[in-house]
């Protein structure tokens, strides 16, 4: 017999702050403190301002950004944005979905799982994805407009999810 105590958390409430000082939150979350979001439109068919990246299904593209981002002690200028639904720190060419965040199947990466699923932006009608630096107010916006999660068949919901990382 081997005894050991496994903590799974508390509905309603986030998960930490790990060794970095970072908390994973979720929808219904409600607790102090929590993230303050402003949704900045970017996706230039809703009148915004970015331009497109060119991903296909189950694609990685990597970025130069303006400014070096901090994710858990590591600075980089580049992103990693997959058609899956995540970013990753630096530079990957990772476009697993599914499995455990953390876990052994989860990717080599830090990443920002916007929703880590299958996502097609090469579906008909599937939305795409778009990326915008605001030097006015030093942030990076990528946003999945509309991107289909795949089904199989081309009926999936569209998701439109986005990230904004300060300077």
């Amino acid at each position: 017999d081997i005894e050991f105590k496994l903590a799974v958390g508390q509905p309603l409430n986030p998960i930490g702050p790990d060794e970095f000082g970072y908390y994973c939150y979720e929808g219904l979350d409600s607790y102090v403190p929590s993230p303050t979001f402003d949704w900045v439109e970017i996706d230039p068919n809703l009148g915004g301002q970015g331009t497109i990246v060119t991903l296909g299904d189950d694609q990685t593209v990597n970025r130069t950004m303006p400014f070096e981002w901090r994710l858990y002690g590591n600075a980089s200028d580049r992103v990693s944005i997959c058609s899956n639904g995540f970013i990753a720190h630096g530079v990957t060419t990772n476009r697993d979905f599914g499995g455990n965040i953390p876990g052994p199947e989860g990717p080599s990466n830090p990443i920002v799982a916007g929703f880590w699923t299958d996502l097609n932006p090469l579906a008909a009608g599937g939305g795409k994805v778009y990326e915008w630096y605001d030097a006015a107010n030093d942030r990076y916006i990528i946003e999945f407009s509309g991107v289909e999660h795949y089904d199989g068949g081309g009926n999936g919901p569209p998701e439109t999810f986005q990230w904004i990382i300060y300077d």
